[in-house]
């Protein structure tokens, strides 16, 4: 086992998880609602669907490598193009703004609420596809159950990190400017998403090359 591997990984995820994006949005604007409690009931919705993204993952791609795993190398690679991608989608541009709706009513269970945003969103399935097979970390367990593992970590640490997150706002929420620090954090994963891409990108090639 590579523990250094997981450790890059779950640094990558933390990271990840506070970018800004519609999930992490809706759960700061219901905590500026002052509903802490459906905010975090939202976030384990959530990360429930994450689970459910990396069972597909698993019995998918996971499933294909086994099978085939001289196809490894290639889906790296497509993987890295597609870290390269979300790099320059994550990075603000002039007209960058965070929308923050401080007045709305949920319609719905905040969990169940949660769980529909994330299986709704296709883009993560392409996310795990390109992330999780940079980050195979051992020699003898399966990819299927690597992912697992992969995915029971994305999830554990989300979820971690979306309750601390949500649990700071509603107490520093009149002092925060949200907007600023959107921005930054934008940078930072944008940041983290090309060096990510480039350290596995060479990594694949000097394997190849071996």
């Amino acid at each position: 086992m590579n523990e250094n591997i997981l450790v890059l990984y779950s640094l990558a995820v933390f990271i990840l998880t506070l970018s800004p994006g519609p999930d992490i949005l809706f759960l700061i604007s219901t905590t500026l609602n002052r509903n802490l409690n459906n905010a975090i009931i939202t976030a384990f919705g959530l990360c429930s669907g994450i689970l459910i993204h990396t069972t597909g993952t698993a019995f998918g791609l996971g499933y294909f490598v086994s099978k085939f795993p001289e196809l490894l190398s290639l889906i790296k690679l497509i993987g890295c193009m597609y870290l390269i991608y979300l790099s320059y989608l994550y990075f603000p541009n002039k007209k960058h703004k965070t929308i923050i709706n401080k007045n709305f009513n949920v319609l719905i269970k905040p969990f169940i609420q949660g769980l529909i945003m994330n299986l709704s969103n296709p883009k993560i399935i392409l996310f795990f596809i390109g992330f999780f097979p940079q980050f195979i970390f051992h020699d003898q367990w399966t990819i299927e159950f690597q992912f697992y593992v992969l995915g029971l970590l994305f999830s554990f640490i989300s979820l971690t990190t979306f309750i601390c997150l949500l649990i700071f706002i509603s107490i520093v929420k009149n002092k925060l400017n949200i907007e600023k620090q959107s921005k930054n954090l934008s940078y930072i994963s944008s940041f983290t998403m090309i060096c990510l891409a480039v350290f596995f990108l060479f990594t694949e090639i000097d394997a190849l090359i071996k």
